[in-house]
């Protein structure tokens, strides 16, 4: 998985990847939380935009881990 997406199939293969993660009942975390933020952060926010979309439709008990703490 790369550190920016570069079209929506980077962006569709993360969300497998998180779906997979999910189904197997493990914690989004360590590397791969790393990896999907910095992809989040560095890729053109039209993806970024697209994998919060596509992560509500297919796993949006996983957009929690994606969401800013309020303080």
């Amino acid at each position: 998985m790369p550190y920016r997406w570069s079209d929506r199939k980077d962006v569709d293969e993360a969300i497998v990847v998180v779906m997979n993660t999910a189904d197997q009942g493990q914690e989004i975390r360590g590397w791969l939380m790393r990896t999907l933020q910095q992809a989040i952060y560095d890729s053109d926010p039209e993806l970024a935009e697209y994998f919060f979309r596509e992560l509500e439709r297919h796993r949006p008990d996983a957009l929690r881990y994606f969401r800013k703490p309020t303080y």
